[in-house]
């Protein structure tokens, strides 16, 4: 069985919940000096952002609204609620504040760094590289933006400055688990086992409950033979997130080849049952 596929899409559709994150480096905060009393738009923005962290989006709106009201001329107030509204999916929302965010201050590379998401949200990729390069040519030093810039070369096939780009965010934040993980997944197109399962251990060192990640390397046990493995890591990627269909697909193909085709057909169902509908090929040509 070829995973190349099954891993790829599984990644970039988990790109967007672990954008995440970086969520702090993205919400800008006021950065008052403490001995200051708050005003009310401190208190707006610090609310709205408390609110993000608990994935609250649509409450924190209503903060970043007031905190616009009080200091419409504050970038950050604009790019805040831009973030809200991306990560609600309400992605014409998201750029109309993110723009004004950049019309307020046209070097704020945090707010290009949003528009080029944005644009790749709508499949827009031409915009979304030349926004990222923006961010980049404003502010050399900021990993997400290479991480991301990654993200799209490899999404265009252009390996080596993916590979370039994921060095360079790894070098500039070496904690920095989701491009460690990527950096895995490129690796692997370019036939490289070896670093790729280095790149994904390293990941795991800095975030063991990422679920993604022991459904990758299992697949990488998987295609190197190592089935014990292979099902340990599926097991442990249903164990820290039992509601992502994929593991279970997986699984269930392990079994299969141990001959285990009862418990097999019920990892399918389950599969099937969590919205992944190719499993349920499997369940009508094998499990009848």
């Amino acid at each position: 069985m070829n995973f190349k596929f099954l891993v790829i899409f599984f990644v970039l559709i988990t790109t967007f919940l672990r954008n995440f994150s970086t969520f702090s480096q993205k919400l800008q905060p006021t950065n008052q000096p403490q001995e200051r009393k708050k005003t009310p738009f401190d208190t707006a923005m610090e609310e709205g952002i408390i609110l993000m962290a608990k994935k609250k989006y649509g409450e924190a709106i209503p903060f970043f609204d007031q905190a616009v009201q009080l200091n419409p001329k504050k970038a950050m107030a604009w790019l805040n609620r831009a973030n809200a509204y991306f990560y609600k999916g309400e992605i014409s929302q998201a750029m109309q504040n993110v723009s004004q965010a950049i019309s307020l201050d046209t070097l704020y590379a945090e707010a290009y760094l949003l528009k080029a998401r944005l644009h790749e949200a709508q499949k827009q990729k031409a915009e979304a590289m030349k926004a990222v390069n923006k961010a980049l040519q404003i502010d050399k030093n900021m990993p997400e933006a290479y991480h991301f810039r990654g993200l799209l070369r490899y999404d265009n096939n252009n390996f080596e400055a993916a590979l370039k780009d994921y060095d360079q965010a790894i070098r500039l934040m070496p904690n920095f688990a989701e491009a460690f993980m990527h950096r895995a997944v490129l690796k692997l197109a370019m036939k490289n086992k070896k670093e790729a399962m280095d790149d994904l251990n390293q990941a795991m060192f800095f975030q063991p409950k990422w679920a993604e990640l022991y459904f990758i390397r299992g697949n990488l046990y998987y295609e190197n033979n190592d089935f014990r493995h292979a099902e340990m890591d599926m097991n442990k990627a249903i164990e820290l997130n039992p509601t992502m269909p994929e593991p279970y697909y997986v699984r269930g193909i392990i079994r299969l080849k141990q001959k285990n085709r009862q418990e097999c057909c019920k990892d399918w169902q389950k599969a099937v049952s969590l919205g992944l509908t190719k499993a349920q090929e499997k369940l009508d040509k094998l499990c009848k």
